[in-house]
């Protein structure tokens, strides 16, 4: 028997977390995607999409190094944005290193797609026209 987790985090920083785990019978675990966003609402959208993907979603508002998270994650999907005084979400990717899982990027502006490069993405996205494919290129990256 197999267990898949459905996981919500709350503050990891403060190393709360909240566990759901359902057992599926002869069900393989899904990889879990790191999703990197503070927004709320913003966060939320992402979860939903992603988990049609067949993979299991799990999100932090911010995070300091990828031993933060008590997964590994197959992927990470991160929103590159400028739009708060303190530091931004996606400066986490610089910090992860060369050992990082591939990194799905969702951008707008030229700006934010220059910052993507400059973080080495390995998918980037523009919003809100290619939103439609990030199943898809989260798949994909996992595949790879």
């Amino acid at each position: 028997m197999h267990v898949l987790a459905g996981v919500s985090m709350d503050d990891l920083g403060c190393g709360h977390t909240r566990y759901l785990l359902w057992t599926i019978g002869r069900t393989a675990m899904r990889p879990v995607v790191l999703i990197i966003e503070a927004r709320k609402e913003v966060a939320e959208a992402l979860e939903s999409a992603i988990a049609l993907a067949n993979v299991t979603p799990v999100v932090v508002p911010h995070m300091e190094r990828l031993g933060d998270v008590p997964y590994t994650p197959a992927a990470i999907v991160v929103r590159i944005a400028f739009e708060s005084v303190s530091e931004p979400p996606h400066a986490a990717i610089a910090r992860l290193g060369r050992e990082r899982p591939p990194v799905v990027a969702i951008v707008r502006e030229e700006n934010e797609v220059a910052e993507a490069r400059r973080l080495q993405c390995d998918v980037v996205l523009r919003a809100p026209e290619d939103i439609p494919r990030l199943c898809e290129a989260v798949m994909k990256v996992i595949r790879n």
